[in-house]
């Protein structure tokens, strides 16, 4: 999932989020990418603070507006979406 669309189609959800939300839907995931490599870990930290901390930076606030204008309705949350497109295998 694109994480620029994921920032703002959905509340601050990082990986750990999503997982969650698979898992409750009777997916089996679990988070495997501490041991990927050296760092993996505070790397995924990193990334997890930017999607939940102005992602898009000191204009976030108007890139939201934007997309918010694109799609008055207002955006699907991925907890709904899964439920739609993700059945368990």
């Amino acid at each position: 999932m694109n994480a620029a669309v994921r920032s703002v189609s959905s509340p601050a959800r990082g990986g750990n989020d999503l997982v969650a939300v698979l898992n409750a839907l009777g997916h089996d995931l679990q988070d495997v990418y501490h041991g990927f490599f050296p760092g993996a870990h505070d790397m995924r930290e990193m990334f997890q603070y930017f999607a939940e901390h102005t992602y898009f930076g000191p204009e976030y606030a108007k890139h939201i507006s934007a997309a918010n204008a694109v799609v008055p309705g207002g955006f699907t949350d991925f907890a709904t979406w899964a439920r739609v497109h993700m059945e368990p295998s």
